[in-house]
């Protein structure tokens, strides 16, 4: 089970007879090979006593055989079988493409699941950058009001430090100023905790 064999290889083969030939076979193997004018069936197995096989259609087109084989004489196959088997055949068919179906819309539906999840992260990515970019402006702004409210530049680097610190951890904190002609650093505030 879950063998695949290649056409070329299955020479002899009767139930490949079934499918391309579209209609069920019933005999011993060895008669219907001869009348069928298959050869090289050793790798196939023993002979059959008796042998049945149908094919699966669905609407035009062969999807597969049905084969049941007796090595005993005793146990031979009849019209009955073979009309019988035939049914059988076609409700095999019938299922496995509803499984077929079903496993097709199963990924189908874990695939667009998957899509979905990922344009629902990108777009909680597209959220968040937007709220930190409003963040971001609004802090901006506050820092430029209170460049023109604050009463002393010590006010206003600690306001700076305190809107700062809403953004990210200012326990440590400092501002720099490089003198005019650059050869200086001078630091007016500065928070060490």
């Amino acid at each position: 089970p879950g063998d695949a064999f290649p056409a070329a290889a299955l020479a002899g083969s009767l139930t490949l007879a079934v499918i391309r030939e579209r209609r069920s076979l019933l005999g011993p193997s060895v008669r219907l090979r001869e009348e069928l004018g298959l050869v090289d069936h050793a790798q196939l197995g023993p002979d059959a006593q008796h042998w049945l096989g149908v094919p699966m259609i669905g609407g035009t087109e062969v999807r597969g055989a049905v084969v049941v084989q007796s090595y005993d004489e005793r146990h031979r196959y009849t019209e009955e079988h073979r009309v019988l088997l035939s049914f059988v055949a076609q409700h095999i068919l019938t299922a496995l493409e509803r499984k077929f179906a079903q496993e097709a819309l199963e990924q189908r539906v874990e695939e667009r699941t998957r899509q979905l999840a990922a344009a629902n992260e990108e777009l909680r990515n597209e959220v968040s950058e937007r709220q930190r970019g409003e963040r971001l402006q609004a802090v901006l702004f506050r820092i430029a009001e209170e460049s023109s409210t604050a009463a002393t530049l010590d006010e206003f680097y600690a306001s700076v430090h305190a809107i700062v610190g809403e953004l990210l951890d200012a326990s440590n904190f400092y501002i720099a100023l490089l003198s005019d002609d650059g050869a200086e650093l001078d630091f007016p505030y500065s928070v060490d905790e």
